[in-house]
């Protein structure tokens, strides 16, 4: 269930990353969610940033979250 995705690559955690559900976003990093890129080469961390979220991610760099992905746009 955490490796879904949608046909655009958004995986669960992604969209709990653009809800701004912390919570959420621990709960399922520690069920073993990844931080693989969507399709245009957006990570979680890259959304959380675009939403200047910065609690969301301390989160997801805290859990790991590769720092130096680069998206394709």
């Amino acid at each position: 269930m955490y490796y879904t995705e949608d046909i655009r690559g958004v995986t669960p955690l992604m969209e709990a990353v653009e809800r701004g559900e912390g919570k959420m976003a621990c709960q399922l990093i520690a069920a073993g969610a990844n931080f693989k890129a969507d399709h245009v080469g957006n990570t979680s961390l890259h959304r959380s940033l675009r939403r200047n979220d910065a609690a969301m991610s301390a989160i997801l760099v805290e859990h790991g979250a590769p720092l130096y992905s680069r998206n394709k746009i």
